[in-house]
């Protein structure tokens, strides 16, 4: 604080006080005049009550006022205008009171000087029948409260505002003592060369500068480590969680938050329950094993691999949560198991038809040529089937592994229409009408590729169509479209159509020799090639594939 902000405070200080002062003396005044009016009111009533008007009697009014020299009663002939009753016996007898009791009967207090007393009253005349009764009290004695607040109030003032003048004074003066001290202390860590004898305003400021440029140096380079330290911790891809002895959170990631969905603010000092419905974590943080643990947790349906520290910082014992979330890996080990499950199944199928039919033929069972050749029919048809399973499962493993492979220009609308050329014997069989609008659109590719991703869909179309059924094949607007009328899907198998050997319907699949990886491939090609698959289909009503290239 300085000696301008000193005096701005005193100055305030007298302000506030010397309105405080003024607002009490209006209240004061308020009340003392409310007060005056009240007990004028009340006289009135007494002295109504007190004169017998009938017979003149004032008696009672004399023995109740005669003596007081505070309150003035005066009764008054309507009339004529003469003075029936006055409690002062000097009273000024040449007043003329008539107009004064006329004009201000019953019309509620009012201010007037007393030619008998020579001060000013307050008066109130109410009228009784032909008479007038007047009473009144000296303004003095009411303004005698207000008065003396006035004035002792005043060198209340006065003594307060002194007495806080010198006390802020010494203060101030303590406060510079004490920050002369300082300022040396703060220059001899500044410029260890110098030593302030002679303290000023110049000292201060030369002082004050050098410190701030020191701090605000200090406090850049903490800075820049703590943005270092939060970027790091923010850009990692897991979570990480710090909690002290009685898990409340001290720190939380940015990836942490996400998962949680939650922000800083509302996480920071709360349990760690506070994020979710944390009792297994709990549970497990309690039964760490010395100094760690690890277990996996499901968090809306996603899978997280959790890790748990007891670590020591600065002396402070914490326990450090660090998870990630592992759902693609324990998905892909699931599809893997099924994947090896349903390959096995699906080749043990066909080699026990192979098997079986050769075993036939080899106890001599089955001896007749043609139920041979029939059975050689048969076998055939299953090894080609497995050999397709077995084609499928490498092109599947060739596209995951990303094969690097040879890329043509292509006429997408040539390929097309050398699928339909290949499949006109089925096409026939089924009296399928095809509708083909196709425009040349040529695109970077691997013919191998372009031609499994189409076939595959065209395909489709045939085999789960209605004997005289409907394609209509579309190839414009960097997109294709192949849309039938035939079996459909149901809304249930629509998410899982791509999977490895699931089929829609398998008694039709079989009957096509499908190998239940045809969608598979499609939608690994379209990955590869980051082209966009969507699916429409209602069951019964068919399906429509659209294939938009990049």
């Amino acid at each position: 604080m300085n000696k301008k902000s000193l005096v701005l405070q005193d100055f305030l200080f007298f302000i506030t006080t010397f309105l405080i002062f003024i607002i009490s003396i209006s209240l004061v005044l308020t009340y003392s005049r409310k007060e005056s009016d009240d007990n004028l009111v009340h006289y009135s009533e007494i002295v109504l009550a007190l004169y017998d008007e009938e017979n003149n009697d004032y008696s009672e009014v004399d023995k109740t006022f005669n003596e007081s020299i505070d309150i003035r009663v005066t009764i008054l002939n309507g009339s004529n205008g003469d003075v029936i009753y006055d409690n002062n016996p000097n009273y000024n007898q040449e007043e003329n009171r008539l107009n004064e009791f006329l004009n201000y009967a019953d019309k509620g207090i009012y201010e007037k000087y007393s030619l008998t007393l020579n001060e000013k009253m307050f008066y109130l005349v109410r009228s009784d029948d032909s008479n007038y009764i007047r009473v009144g009290i000296l303004k003095s004695e009411v303004m005698e409260v207000t008065n003396n607040i006035a004035l002792y109030g005043s060198i209340s003032l006065i003594l307060l505002n002194v007495i806080y003048f010198i006390l802020s004074y010494l203060y101030f003066k303590k406060n510079i003592d004490t920050l002369k001290e300082e300022v040396i202390k703060l220059d001899s860590l500044v410029n260890p060369q110098s030593f302030i004898k002679d303290f000023d305003i110049q000292d201060l400021k030369n002082t004050m500068s050098k410190s701030y440029t020191l701090i605000n140096e200090q406090i850049n380079e903490v800075k820049s480590e703590k943005e270092k330290y939060e970027f790091i911790l923010n850009n990692i891809s897991e979570g990480f969680i710090v909690l002290d002895l009685n898990y409340n959170i001290i720190q939380i990631n940015k990836y942490a938050l996400n998962i949680f969905n939650k922000n800083f603010n509302e996480v920071y000092g709360h349990n760690i329950v506070y994020l979710y419905n944390a009792s297994n974590l709990l549970n497990n943080i309690e039964k760490m094993d010395k100094t760690f643990k690890s277990f996996k947790e499901k968090i809306d349906e996603r899978i997280y691999e959790f890790e748990i520290n007891k670590i020591t910082f600065n002396n402070i014992n914490l326990i450090a949560i660090l998870f990630i979330d592992i759902t693609n890996e324990e998905n892909t080990e699931i599809m893997k198991k099924e994947f090896f499950a349903n390959a096995s199944h699906e080749l043990k199928s066909p080699l026990t038809s192979i098997i079986g039919y050769q075993e036939l033929i080899k106890e001599g069972i089955i001896k007749d040529n043609n139920e041979i050749k029939n059975i050689s029919e048969k076998t055939l048809k299953e090894s080609i089937r497995m050999k397709n399973i077995v084609l499928d499962m490498l092109e599947l493993s060739k596209l995951e592994s990303k094969e690097v492979k040879e890329i043509e220009r292509l006429n997408l609308k040539e390929i097309i229409e050398d699928i339909i050329s290949s499949n006109e014997v089925l096409i026939k069989q089924k009296n399928i009408k095809i509708t083909a609008n196709l425009k040349d659109f040529y695109i970077n590719s691997s013919f191998e590729d372009i031609q499994k991703l189409l076939s595959n869909i065209i395909s489709n179309a045939i085999n789960y169509n209605n004997i005289n059924g409907e394609i209509e094949l579309i190839l414009k607007d960097n997109s294709f479209i192949c849309k039938d009328n035939g079996i459909g899907i149901k809304k249930e198998d629509l998410p899982r159509i791509f999977e490895r050997f699931y089929r829609v319907d398998k008694s039709r699949s079989k009957e096509n020799s499908g190998t239940g990886l045809g969608l598979a491939i499609v939608k690994h090609i379209c990955l590869n090639y980051h082209y966009k698959i969507k699916v429409d289909s209602k069951f019964g009503l068919g399906t429509t594939f659209t294939i938009i290239f990049k």
